[in-house]
């Protein structure tokens, strides 16, 4: 007596849950590319939001899933979204403006001229 099993799974409802929010908010993130340079809150709080939202996306895609001990196709192409966001979010960052932010409520402290020497540097760096 021989069984056979056919299995399948409907790609509509991973497609719909994991790849298309993975992709638009991908997308989303490039949008930072197209504000003004002058916007640097804006970029910024895009950047993030695509950033955590990457996160979010990784830690419950496998939710529906049972656990296995290697990489998978869904693994790989969202740690991939990932990273394009985060390399957005470090575009706009090596595009701020040499623009000298007040720092009125910051009172010339050592933290401001350590935060403000290091964003400098970083700039140049990522520049070359």
């Amino acid at each position: 007596m021989t069984l056979y099993f056919n299995v399948s799974r409907r790609f509509g409802f991973v497609a719909f849950h994991n790849y298309v929010p993975s992709s638009v908010t991908t997308m989303v993130s490039w949008i930072s590319f197209w504000i003004k340079k002058e916007s640097a809150p804006a970029r910024t709080s895009l950047g993030i939001t695509s950033v955590l939202t990457m996160t979010t996306l990784g830690t419950f895609s496998r939710k529906n899933f049972p656990r296995v001990s290697y990489i998978t196709a869904l693994d790989f192409y969202i740690a991939i979204c990932f990273v394009f966001c985060f390399c957005a979010l470090m575009g706009c960052c090596a595009q701020l403006p040499d623009l000298q932010p007040d720092a009125s409520w910051f009172s010339h402290t050592a933290m401001y001229e350590l935060v403000w020497e290091w964003c400098r540097l970083w700039r140049m760096e990522a520049c070359k």
